[in-house]
């Protein structure tokens, strides 16, 4: 029996480089020691949301990027260099949390770094970026969970599928996120996202027709156009771009988590 006794409801999160790859359990038992208790889960945070756009099963030897490995692929610690993880150390190490009588959780962002440390997803489905106002224009960031491919199908549903196959194959207690799978704070809903999309699927919702000289750029993405969209929007239908936000957030975790706890998963947000 463990010297160590089980604290509930603490979760601790840690990214993949406070583990180490060297050791036989991967460094849960050091870790454990350290704390002087033993968690009732630990968020493995993996940072980049590849490893479950990328995922393709543990039956053979992937090698994971620097940005799943440390977070934002930082090079070192205080205590050690990044490590070159594979998919099967990390299996191994959710096994050794699993053993400690820790619940592994899955920990992500939905950061995009412009394919700065390894060739992003994002950058051959760019549709589902956000196109975020700033005083400088229109920027292009990071991943937006509630678009749609190009070929309309919804971003969540293709998460959904992906991210079960991933929870099961490493052996996964949950999932836990944060950015960009959080709603965005109070001041980023009147900066984003009055792309195509998000624009289209207002309309849809809420059977509101812009202005004509609005719909007549209605399938353009020009910064100009973005602009246009929102100075309209944001100052005269803003309560109801409020509630079709609400509306789809809502939509977006209870897909999620109804496909999550079917499996027997658990999920944890972050709220801000």
């Amino acid at each position: 029996m463990s010297e160590h006794s089980v604290v509930s409801q603490q979760c601790v999160w840690i990214p993949l480089i406070g583990f180490d790859r060297e050791k036989p359990d991967k460094g849960v038992g050091e870790l454990i020691s350290r704390m002087g208790f033993i968690p009732e889960a630990v968020s493995v945070f993996l940072f980049h949301a590849d490893i479950v756009h990328l995922h393709d099963g543990v039956d053979h030897i992937r090698h994971l990027p620097p940005d799943n490995c440390a977070y934002y692929g930082s090079p070192r610690n205080e205590e050690r260099e990044r490590q070159n993880w594979t998919n099967l150390d990390l299996k191994c190490l959710v096994e050794h949390l699993n053993k400690a009588g820790v619940k592994p959780l899955l920990g992500i962002m939905g950061v995009s770094t412009n394919s700065a440390r390894h060739k992003e997803w994002y950058s051959d489905h760019r549709e589902l970026l956000t196109r975020i106002i700033n005083p400088a224009g229109v920027a292009t960031y990071s991943l937006h969970v509630l678009k749609r491919f190009s070929d309309g199908t919804y971003y969540e549903d293709f998460f959904a599928d992906k991210v079960c196959e991933v929870l099961s194959d490493y052996g996964f207690s949950g999932l836990h996120v944060a950015d960009n799978f959080c709603p965005p704070p109070q001041s980023g809903i009147s900066t984003l996202d009055y792309s195509v999309d998000m624009t289209n699927q207002f309309l849809i919702d809420t059977d509101i027709s812009l202005p004509e000289k609005l719909m007549k750029e209605i399938h353009c993405d020009s910064d100009e156009a973005i602009i246009h969209r929102r100075d309209y929007i944001w100052y005269n239908l803003r309560q109801q771009w409020i509630e079709f936000y609400v509306k789809r957030w809502n939509g977006f975790w209870k897909k999620i988590c109804n496909r999550i706890h079917e499996i027997g998963k658990t999920v944890a947000v972050n709220n801000a």
